[in-house]
């Protein structure tokens, strides 16, 4: 059996993104012992196994798009010196003063974060911990409401803003240690995330998790810290699985500027895998004689179990003297990686001598 792989390559004035897909192959082997029975092992596996774009510092500009963090989204304690508000403070601020000895480390009270008492019995400490929509509200925003409890409060039960002291129950601490303290605060951002994003779906991403002043005072350096923040968007100029790389759009601007696509295929089966017959289909939106492609000689290529093979491709934006660069289009690249061919099998049957 065999199966191709194929990529979209897209340059030129509007350059769109590349696509490999359809990678996965079996390919079996069999041996048949004395005894009469028939075993088959063996594959043929080919994957993606690196992507990568470059461009001429003249003439070609790339557009980054923008990819989720790789981990998810989920809320962090950024652990830097302007936010030193660290997991142990916050283990200490979202745990009860005094500590319920029937119930384990980091297990849930019934105690809301808002009603959280000194050992007396007699206050209430209060954390005034907030989830803030970044996207609407900056910490420069919040530094900006010093000595201004009325502009700080508008931050604060701004219709995007959660409280989370009215949301969040307090988790129990046994003991003074610090490690129980830092695994009730990364329990604290685990809920904190799950909440945020129930209350915020479309936009839970964009959050920081801060503790703010009373409604009495406005911001305040001792005060007011950034607890945690959600991992932001990245920009990338290539993003790739097993089976499938996105490029970023490129832009060309003069003649003779270039972009490189590179990809390396890797074969990860127990059979040689052979590349042959590429193919590149090019449909130009406007002017072909624009856009020239460079493409590599793969007829002899092949692939021996656990070897790899880098692919690169360049498109050239063309003079054609018209003076006048007006050209798009999408580059297809089909790659049949064919597996051994084995020769026919004799017919079964019986013969006397």
């Amino acid at each position: 059996m065999k199966k191709k792989i194929w990529i979209s390559l897209a340059a030129g004035i509007l350059a769109g993104a590349t696509v490999l897909t359809g990678i996965g192959f079996a390919l079996w082997g069999s041996s048949v012992s004395s005894s009469g029975t028939a075993s088959a092992s063996g594959n043929w596996a080919v994957s993606l196994t690196g992507a990568d774009l470059r461009i001429s510092s003249i003439g070609a500009q790339a557009t980054p798009f923008e990819t989720d963090p790789e981990d998810g989204y989920a809320f962090y304690n950024p652990g830097t010196p302007t936010t030193d508000y660290s997991l142990y403070n916050l283990g200490s601020a979202v745990s009860p003063v005094k500590s319920n000895p029937d119930l384990a480390l980091g297990e849930k009270t019934d105690t809301l974060i808002k009603d959280r008492m000194n050992i007396s019995g007699t206050s209430s400490v209060r954390p005034w911990l907030f989830a803030i929509d970044t996207t609407r509200y900056s910490w420069d925003d919040i530094e900006a409401c010093w000595n201004k409890p009325d502009a700080l409060n508008a931050i604060k039960y701004d219709e995007t803003s959660i409280n989370l002291d009215e949301n969040m129950y307090l988790y129990n601490q046994i003991g003074s240690g610090r490690d129980g303290y830092i695994q009730i605060a990364n329990l604290f951002l685990e809920d904190a995330t799950e909440l945020v994003a129930q209350m915020h779906p479309d936009t839970y991403q964009n959050y920081m998790i801060v503790k703010l002043t009373d409604d009495k005072h406005g911001y305040s350096p001792t005060s007011c810290k950034i607890a945690a923040v959600m991992p932001g968007k990245t920009e990338s100029l290539v993003t790739y699985t097993q089976d499938t790389a996105t490029f970023a759009p490129v832009a060309f601007s003069v003649p003779d500027a270039w972009a490189a696509y590179t990809l390396t295929v890797t074969n990860n089966g127990t059979v040689d895998a052979y590349l042959a017959d590429i193919e590149f289909t090019f449909d130009a939106e406007k002017n072909a004689q624009q856009i020239a492609i460079e493409t590599p000689d793969l007829s002899e290529e092949v692939l021996a179990p656990g070897e790899s093979c880098t692919l690169i491709v360049v498109v050239k934006a063309h003079d054609d003297g018209s003076q006048n660069l007006d050209a798009a289009g999408q580059l297809t690249m089909k790659l049949p990686y064919e597996q051994v061919t084995v020769e026919t099998a004799p017919k079964a049957g019986h013969a006397h001598n």
